[in-house]
């Protein structure tokens, strides 16, 4: 009886040391660390430009492993979350336009979600645009995650925008896309 107990607890430790490390959060220092970010401003150094924050931005973004919006266990907002609601009120809409055509998945994702929230944004067009896009990445809430791919994704969180027609052709589209990937 006492082994299957230490067996029991060896076990349960081993798991926990398992989810503990799956839930590190491993944010490494920000390229823009040394910008003064608030709630209501960007206090940014004299040799920084819009370009080149735009820039910065893109390169963090690419650094990341996902969308990571919560720490595991505290619910405390990452860094990467911060830095996604400071950057969708300060870029333009044409800056955030531009990066939804970014090599880097985590920005063109973090730059369509902010273009969502804006008024007079052609969400439709933006969607239809990638349609063909399958590119993937991982969305993080504390330690639960889902693989998904950018054209589902955009699809999903734009449904309010489409006819129930528009919904069923465009679901019939992604679903053809997305199952080639997987034969």
């Amino acid at each position: 009886m006492r082994s299957i107990r230490n067996s029991f607890f060896l076990q349960l430790t081993l798991f926990i040391l398992c989810l503990l490390s799956a839930c590190d959060n491993n944010e490494s220092s920000s390229l823009i660390d040394g910008i003064e970010i608030t709630s209501d401003a960007v206090s940014k150094p004299d040799s920084l430009n819009r370009a080149e924050l735009i820039s910065i931005f893109d390169s963090e973004m690419s650094q990341c492993n996902g969308i990571r919006w919560t720490e595991a266990f505290t619910g405390k907002e990452t860094k990467q979350s911060f830095r996604y609601t400071w950057f969708s009120t300060w870029a333009t809409t044409d800056e955030l336009l531009s990066l939804t055509n970014s090599k880097n998945t985590n920005t063109k994702v973090l730059a369509f979600l902010a273009l969502k929230n804006r008024k007079n944004v052609d969400v439709n067009s933006i969607v239809q645009n990638h349609l063909q896009d399958t590119s993937s990445f991982v969305e993080t809430n504390g330690c639960l995650g889902n693989y998904k791919r950018v054209n589902s994704y955009f699809l999903e969180e734009s449904i309010g925008w489409f006819t129930k027609a528009e919904i069923i052709r465009f679901r019939n589209i992604v679903s053809k896309l997305n199952s080639k990937l997987h034969s």
